[in-house]
C-alpha cells in the first residue's frame, strides 16, 4: 500500500492519492486525519478510487494519516495510522 499527500500552501488544502489499499469488508471505511502535533483531527473518508481532497484546512498539521475505521468514520482514530505521511 503506498500513499501520496500534495497540499498547497496559498490554499491550505491538501489532497491524498493511495494504491495497493486491500478492500474492506461494506462495514469499515479508510478515514483520512490530519495530524496536528500527535493530535489527529479527521479529514474524510477515502472513496473508493483512493483520491481525497482532504476536508478542512491544513492549518499547523505536520502530516496526514490513514486509519481503517467503522464505517460513517469515527471522531477520533480507533487504531493506529496504516499509514502517516508528512506534509513538507
Amino acid at each position: 500500500m503506498t500513499g501520496t499527500t500534495v497540499w498547497s500552501p496559498a490554499l491550505g488544502r491538501a489532497g491524498f492519492w493511495a494504491s495497493g489499499l486491500p478492500a474492506l469488508p461494506a462495514d469499515r471505511v479508510y478515514q483520512l486525519w490530519f495530524d496536528d502535533a500527535g493530535t489527529m483531527r479527521p479529514a474524510g473518508l477515502l472513496p473508493a478510487d483512493g483520491v481525497l481532497v482532504l476536508a478542512g484546512p491544513v492549518d499547523a498539521a505536520s502530516g496526514v494519516g490513514v486509519t481503517e475505521e467503522p464505517a460513517g468514520g469515527s471522531p477520533h482514530p480507533t487504531g493506529s495510522p496504516l499509514l502517516l505521511l508528512p506534509l513538507a
